[in-house]
C-alpha cells in the first residue's frame, strides 16, 4: 500500500508543479510546499524500497564519508599495524632499561603526532597544534591569575595579548621597559645638554 502511494505520489507532485496556476502561481506557496513535499516522500519511499536506503540515508552516508578524517585505515590495515606493534613491544621487553626508556619516550612522541593527524579537519583548523588538556592548563593558569588578585578583565587582556603576538613572542612588560627606558635616555641626554 505505501509503495503503492509513494508511486503515485512521486509521478503526480512533479506534475502538479510543472501545470500553470491561476492569477500568477508563486513560487513559495503552501501549495507548492505540499506538491514538493509530496513528490519528496514519494521518491524517497520507492528508493529505499529499490535499493535498500532512502535518500536522506545515502545523503547522510555520503557526507559523513567527506567529512570523516583523510587518514582512516581499512579493517585488514588496522590488523597489520596491531600485529605490528605488539612485535615492536615484544622487541622492546628484550632491551636493557636504559633503551626500553629512550624508545618509549620516541613511542609517546610518536603517538602525540598520530594524534594530532587523527583530528578531523574541522578540529585542526579550529584548534590549531594545540596539544590535549589545553583547557585544563588553561583554567588553572586562569586559577592561579584570580588568586594573585587579577580580575576577569585582566585575564581576558592577557589572553587578548598573547594571541596578538602569537603566542607571547613580545613581552607586554617588555615593550614598557623599553619605552621607559627611551625616556630616560632622553632625559639624560637632555640634562646633560645646556640650555
Amino acid at each position: 500500500m505505501q509503495h503503492n502511494i509513494a508511486l503515485a505520489a512521486a509521478v503526480i507532485g512533479p506534475i502538479g508543479l510543472l501545470l500553470p496556476g491561476g492569477k500568477g502561481r508563486k513560487m513559495f506557496s503552501l501549495q507548492n510546499m505540499i506538491l514538493f513535499s509530496g513528490s519528496f516522500f514519494g521518491l524517497n519511499q520507492l528508493a529505499y524500497d529499490y535499493s535498500g536506503k532512502s535518500i536522506f540515508r545515502r545523503s547522510n552516508d555520503r557526507w559523513a564519508a567527506v567529512l570523516q578524517p583523510l587518514d582512516t585505515l581499512p579493517e585488514k590495515a588496522k590488523a597489520s599495524k596491531a600485529l605490528m606493534e605488539a612485535e615492536r613491544a615484544r622487541r622492546a621487553a628484550a632491551l636493557p632499561a636504559g633503551e626500553r626508556e629512550v624508545r618509549e619516550e620516541e613511542i609517546r612522541r610518536r603517538g602525540e603526532a598520530q594524534d594530532a593527524a587523527q583530528r578531523s579537519f574541522f578540529d585542526r583548523v579550529w584548534m590549531g597544534n594545540e596539544k590535549a588538556g589545553w583547557q585544563d592548563r588553561r583554567r588553572e593558569e586562569d586559577q592561579k591569575a584570580l588568586d594573585s588578585g587579577k580580575g576577569i578583565g585582566d585575564i581576558i587582556m592577557d589572553q587578548i595579548w598573547e594571541v596578538w603576538n602569537q603566542g607571547g613572542k613580545g613581552k607586554k612588560g617588555d615593550e614598557k621597559g623599553d619605552a621607559s627606558k627611551a625616556d630616560e635616555s632622553k632625559t639624560s641626554a637632555e640634562s646633560g645638554k645646556k640650555p
